[in-house]
């Protein structure tokens, strides 16, 4: 939050004066991150019911994140808000007496209420909260905490000296986390809070130190099909320390720690006294979020029938790179100013009906590598790898192997022609052998021709380019698609029959994608769907190598230093060492995260790490996170989560770094219908220093982002 500069010097001199104005703050796409660390020790006996006497323990630990977004302030005050909850780790160990049972610990995660849940809370004037948006079916507990939300908890909303005092009504403090919490009968109590005093943090900012102390007691009863089961009231003697941001009205940092007396009345009407410490630490972090785009003015996007592109500089530090794939419209990149978002120029069209995907750009910005269905009649590869020209304009076909000259690549000609037939035959799902087919296609490589498949299996090639050919054959049954690749010779003036054809079940993408730059001339891409290929253009030098063990896994993701190759499925993240050609490192994505398929990831140099977009599944729907994955030490974590997010599914597609790291732009989805067939997708950024979240694009067709990364 921005200051002006007679607030901040009317603030210093109060503080001078060991005054100090110590007043709740709250403005709109505020983003609080509240990191607690709790642990709870709890003894209380046992006897009756067959058990023998002694004493059971517990003890419990979690750690858990709390996400809290101002969404809308009137006032002064919030209005709704954006209420987030991660766990992430949680654990109860309980010792029991003798040789009842022995010593175990259980894993809470699982069901732990308040283990990953988002709502959206609307506020009245009195600061009750009412769910607007969310789970309903949280438990109780994790209900009533929601909706009970308290603010900034301690501080007094008025001027204090150092050294005075105030109250705190149990109205105001919210239960510590450690202590399960449902809707109360009855309450009392309440915190005594001082300010202790003043002090300046490391980078000179005014901090206010508190301490506080006081009994809190709550009462519930915990009902089961409409009969009381117990009565529990929880009595806790609390101390701790606080420190304040008075800029902002908010917590930096609590600790509090407190005997706690349990009194528990039974359905049998035994009592059962029991007793306990806890102990908690919080920590507060502060960002931004801004879900508004700015208002910029993009061209209208325009249809073609073929690649277009002008004359450029290169492309400048500072600029950004943005696909976009419009509705009934042609795919296009554009360049856009990476601070405002502001569009600066359009830099290609593709024809309609193509598909682009994976840029990339040379270290000296001059040329722009990509992976499209451009041309792709001409060849079995649906996807080809291309380099474009910033300078003269000019666009280069790499792929397939036969591609040669400038410019697209063009049907291998000769004089001498011929005749193929063939016939496709499938087994369905219990084995049997069948030839009917609703829909097929037979094609060449290297020609633009194709030959229909009928509806019995049979194709034939009338006035076929003589020669050894590679022949893909596609057909759609019942049960599906089926196809099959596979070398054959037509015969010049001839008749060629080819054998019965046999189809395996499946379709997948076939060709050349995510082209990498390695240096100013040669790059490397992945062809589909299972080896890699090594490029160097202009020169076109064309070998494959084929890699072990990646059926399975999508993405490719080469680091800066050639080292490592980066892939991923699902949960699972694998690395390639290039130098000993066998998978160097693989394990999983922390919390089970499903890592999004297709996506280009981005290497952050300074930590060596490849970060990737990934979805953390939860019992109250799926959270977008950031990834990153450390191949040398075989191990991954979450670097951030996006709650922000959850409630409207959004899905983390694509990330691209800035030069300096400073800066994570990111490309989102958005489901525009329940099915989540249909998604709206924008451009995002990410700034890291200043936890600052902005949405850079409005207009729902972008692909990706390619920041300037060195």
């Amino acid at each position: 939050m921005r200051v002006p500069l007679l607030c901040l010097l009317g603030l210093l001199a109060t503080s001078w004066g060991q005054e100090i104005e110590l007043v709740e703050q709250f403005d709109a796409g505020r983003h609080v991150v509240e990191d607690v660390q709790a642990s709870l020790s709890l003894s209380y006996p046992l006897g009756g019911g067959g058990l023998q006497d002694g004493e059971r323990s517990v003890h419990a630990s979690f750690e858990t994140r709390v996400h809290t977004i101002f969404l809308a302030v009137e006032a002064g005050r919030p209005r709704r808000l954006l209420r987030a909850w991660e766990t992430l780790e949680s654990g109860e160990t309980t010792l029991l007496p003798g040789n009842l049972e022995p010593p175990r610990e259980v894993d809470l995660a699982a069901d732990d209420p308040r283990q990953l849940w988002a709502v959206e809370l609307e506020l009245d004037a009195a600061g009750a909260g009412r769910l607007r948006r969310g789970p309903r079916d949280l438990a109780p507990e994790a209900l009533h905490r929601v909706l009970s939300w308290r603010s900034s908890r301690l501080l007094p909303n008025r001027t204090v000296f150092v050294g005075e005092s105030w109250q705190v009504g149990i109205d105001r403090v919210p239960p510590p986390f450690a202590v399960r919490e449902s809707p109360a009968e009855a309450v009392e109590g309440s915190l005594e809070v001082r300010l202790e005093g003043l002090t300046e943090s490391e980078d000179g900012q005014l901090r206010a130190e508190l301490v506080f102390s006081g009994s809190l007691t709550w009462s519930y009863r915990e009902m089961r099909a409409g009969r009381e089961q117990r009565q529990v009231t929880t009595n806790i003697e609390l101390e701790g320390s606080a420190l304040v941001d008075p800029l902002r009205g908010q917590l930096m940092r609590l600790q509090q720690s407190g005997v706690v007396t349990l009194r528990e009345r039974t359905v049998d009407g035994r009592v059962v006294h029991g007793s306990g410490q806890l102990e908690e630490s919080h920590q507060f972090q502060t960002g931004h979020w801004h879900e508004r785009a700015p208002e910029l003015v993009f061209p209208e996007p325009v249809g073609s029938d073929s690649f277009q592109a002008s004359p450029g500089p290169p492309l400048k530090h500072g600029e950004l790179l943005v696909l976009r794939n419009p509705e009934q419209a042609s795919p296009c990149i554009e360049v856009v100013d990476a601070e405002s978002g502001n569009f600066l120029r359009r830099l290609a069209v593709f024809p309609l009906g193509s598909e682009v995907g994976a840029l990339d750009l040379s270290p000296d910005r001059k040329r722009l590598a990509f992976a499209s269905t451009l041309n792709n009649q001409v060849s079995l590869a649906e996807w080809n790898l291309f380099v474009h020209t910033l300078v003269d304009g000019t666009l280069q076909q790499l792929t397939p192997g036969w591609a040669r000259g400038a410019g697209l690549a063009v049907p291998q000609t000769t004089t001498q022609r011929g005749t193929l037939k063939g016939s496709v035959a499938w087994r369905d799902a219990r084995g049997q052998l069948r030839r009917d087919v609703l829909e097929g296609e037979a094609r060449l490589d290297a020609w633009d021709q194709s030959a229909v498949i009928d509806g019995s299996g049979n194709f034939q090639f009338r006035d076929a380019p003589a020669g050894v050919r590679q022949l893909r054959v596609r057909a759609r049954t019942q049960h599906g698609w089926y196809e099959t690749q596979l070398s054959c010779q037509v015969q010049p003036e001839a008749l060629s029959e080819l054998p019965s054809i046999d189809l395996a079940q499946g379709a997948p993408a076939s060709g050349f994608q995510f082209p990498s730059w390695s240096d100013n001339t040669h790059l490397t891409g992945r062809s589909l769907p299972g080896s890699l290929v090594f490029l160097a253009s202009p020169e076109r030098s064309f070998q494959q190598v084929e890699l072990p063990d990646l059926s399975g896994l999508a993405g490719y993701a080469p680091s800066p230093d050639g080292r490592w190759l980066g892939f991923h499925a699902g949960d699972q993240l694998a690395f390639f060492d290039a130098a000993s050609r066998q998978i160097g490192a693989r394990f999983e994505a922390p919390f089970a995260a499903q890592v999004e398929t297709g996506q280009v990831g981005s290497w952050l140099l300074s930590s060596k790490a490849l970060l990737l977009g990934a979805r953390r599944s939860g019992s109250h729907g799926d959270w977008p996170v950031l990834l990153a994955a450390f191949p040398e030490q075989r191990q991954s974590l979450a670097l951030r989560s996006f709650p922000e997010w959850v409630l409207d599914g959004g899905r983390l597609l694509s990330t691209s770094l800035s030069a300096d790291e400073r800066r994570v732009y990111l490309v989102v989805a958005m489901p525009l219908d329940s099915e989540g067939r249909r998604f709206e997708t924008d451009a995002w950024v990410w700034d890291v220093p200043n936890e600052r979240l902005q949405r850079l694009t409005a207009c729902g067709d972008v692909l990706q982002v390619l920041a300037d990364a060195p």
